[in-house]
């Protein structure tokens, strides 16, 4: 398969694991929901989720194990996008050719959807550990989480 062609097809398999996890009812706050899926369904080329199905591929096939990971690498991008746009930090009005979320909604909104991005992030990893059955892979798995951890926090910090 061509290098273009795999990128696509990971994308759009991404794509379609990001629309499974949008909070759709998770939330009573209607405008909240659709200030998430705005910013996590907004585009881009996301590499960083497609760096780690692909690293992954080179040692197993069966990528949904890791997609929990790349899914929630992603929302973590998209909490620290939204929350570097809003007016206390880089004051972008435009990401991707579109309004950022806090001139679309509003600032309080756009810092509670980034939150929200952040924390369902550690919920989708948190799921998928404890769904794991083998010892050895749940370890794997909470080393993984742990420097998922790590990387946020340096992030932020």
């Amino acid at each position: 398969m061509e290098f273009k062609e795999e990128l696509r097809k990971y994308k759009n398999e991404i794509e379609e694991e990001l629309e499974k996890y949008i909070r759709k009812d998770a939330c009573p706050e209607r405008v909240l929901n659709e200030s998430i899926e705005y910013s996590l369904m907004a585009g881009g080329k996301r590499l960083r989720p497609i760096l780690i199905l692909a690293t992954y591929k080179l040692f197993k096939q069966d990528i949904e194990k890791c997609m929990p990971f790349a899914i929630a690498i992603e929302m973590v991008h998209n909490f620290s996008l939204i929350h570097d746009d809003l007016p206390g930090i880089d004051n972008d009005d435009f990401r991707h050719g579109k309004l950022t979320n806090h001139k679309k909604y509003n600032e309080a909104t756009a810092i509670l959807a980034g939150d929200a991005l952040l924390n369902q992030a550690y919920i989708v990893i948190s799921k998928a550990m404890l769904k794991t059955e083998n010892k050895y892979e749940l370890e794997l798995k909470i080393k993984a989480f742990n420097e998922f951890s790590i990387a946020v926090d340096r992030m932020i910090a």
